[in-house]
């Protein structure tokens, strides 16, 4: 016996539900200070007198947008944390009909969404005034319409997918390398599987065009308001952590950096990408909380771990969209790696993906069956005639 998904996610909201009540009647450290405190209190002072004029710089554009929800409702702590579990209930629809979209079985569904919805750190992120939220929704928005154009061959979801990736590029540019990636992606498997089955030269040669369109009106995107690019990649990213370091911080699993040439570079890559996903390391760890993010850090490398074992085993052409879930996974981690120095922070931004990680995590078992009964059988050749006598 196990609960179904739907139940899941109502124990998942109402967990979130008492976040919520203590964050609006006592004192909540998460939810009152730092960036949540900071974004709930521009809207409320916003919201009497509401304009887009607000929304001049990209980090307010989430307490802008607010503050118009504000100005007709109520600019309460508690209505703007009630919010975000109404958006985190949205994400976890998503969820539910990106693996239906998959034939994801419903046990797998439901130890998907045990894990989905009682994630403690996701409890409390998704529960408070946090871009973290809105994130998480607008991903599994865009991740599910591009899986609608992939295998149901719908045109609509074009538009939901452009305004999934405009509403994450104005909640952080970061998300822009993640909706140029799936915008080029749904774009390819468009052309090639649009009207016949299989890839050829000439669908990928009519696609190519678009793809480099995308590219090349993205790429000044990114570096205009995800990463000063103008001295180079190497020299932007260095220059990023950089000025991180020079923040308070305790969780800071970096103390100084510097990189030299391209070789420097290939080995700052995976190690940043390894520290973002694991850190802190045992010997790192100084607090309570520390011990909880080591405990979290390992369920998420045994996520990673089933992800990669299901892709393994499922046959080449029906792992494609369980592909798409998983490297967009890692396109978002990878970006976000990039500009992470400290574990405290890195736990906000692995909220955004997770569900892509789970959803790649369980679609190798719980689509067993499926790909067996899709395997195609071979009758058996019938006997040949026998001779029959003649009467005469």
């Amino acid at each position: 016996m196990f609960l179904s998904a739907r139940v899941i996610i109502i124990l998942g909201f109402l967990l979130r539900l008492i976040v919520v009540f203590w964050n609006g009647f006592f004192e909540f450290e998460f939810g009152q200070v730092a960036d949540a405190g900071s974004f709930h209190g521009k809207a409320a002072e916003w919201a009497e007198n509401p304009t887009l004029d607000h929304c001049d710089r990209q980090r307010e554009v989430f307490p802008c947008a607010l503050s118009f929800i504000y100005h007709f409702t109520s600019n309460t702590l508690l209505f703007g944390s009630f919010l975000s579990c109404i958006s985190w209930v949205g994400s976890a629809v998503l969820l539910i009909k990106i693996m239906r979209l998959l034939a994801i079985e419903k046990p797998f569904q439901s130890k998907a969404m045990l894990i989905y919805a009682l994630l403690p750190s996701s409890i409390i992120f998704t529960s408070i005034t946090l871009r973290e939220t809105y994130q998480l929704l607008f991903v599994n928005l865009a991740v599910y319409s591009a899986l609608k154009i992939w295998l149901r061959k719908s045109p609509l979801y074009w538009l939901v997918l452009f305004f999934s990736i405009t509403c994450l590029g104005m909640l952080h540019a970061a998300f822009l390398p993640f909706g140029i990636f799936l915008l080029i992606t749904s774009l390819l498997f468009f052309f090639a599987h649009g009207k016949y089955k299989g890839f050829s030269a000439f669908k990928v040669v009519i696609s190519i065009p678009f793809a480099l369109l995308i590219a090349a009106q993205g790429i000044p995107l990114i570096e205009n308001y995800a990463y000063n690019l103008g001295d180079g990649l190497i020299k932007g990213i260095e220059a990023f952590q950089s000025t991180g370091l020079t923040l308070d911080a305790r969780a800071f699993y970096k103390e100084s950096l510097q990189i030299d040439g391209i070789y420097e570079f290939l080995i700052f890559i995976p190690t940043a990408i390894f520290q973002y996903l694991f850190e802190p390391m045992p010997w790192r760890i100084s607090s309570v909380v520390d011990i909880y993010v080591l405990l979290e850090n390992l369920l998420r490398g045994w996520l990673i771990w089933k992800a990669l074992t299901a892709l393994s085993y499922m046959r080449k052409q029906k792992r494609r969209p369980e592909q798409l879930a998983f490297y967009s996974y890692l396109v978002i981690e990878s970006v976000w790696s990039m500009g992470t120095i400290n574990w405290g922070t890195a736990m906000r931004h692995h909220i955004p993906s997770i569900g892509l990680l789970i959803v790649a995590a369980f679609s190798g078992p719980g689509r067993k069956k499926a790909v067996k009964l899709s395997t195609p059988i071979q009758a058996k050749p019938y006997p040949p005639s026998l001779p029959t006598k003649d009467p005469t």
